[in-house]
């Protein structure tokens, strides 16, 4: 029970700052970074018009992509 909380708590944090933490468009286009695989720069990779899925899944409660 701990840790389940303890996830959603943090999830729930990240999700209220992402706009302190990744500020702007999270549906801004990247083609110089299309279908990139997970990296420090992007946790959990990129999509074919070279958007950071880890923001675009930050501001999703907010900002419907």
């Amino acid at each position: 029970f701990v840790i389940g909380l303890s996830i959603i708590l943090v999830l729930a944090i990240m999700a209220l700052s992402a706009n302190v933490v990744y500020p702007g468009n999270p549906s801004s286009i990247g083609l110089y970074a299309r279908d990139l695989k997970p990296s420090w720069e992007h946790p959990l990779g990129t999509d074919t018009l070279g958007r950071d899925v880890f923001i675009q899944l930050l501001h999703l409660p907010r900002n419907p992509i």
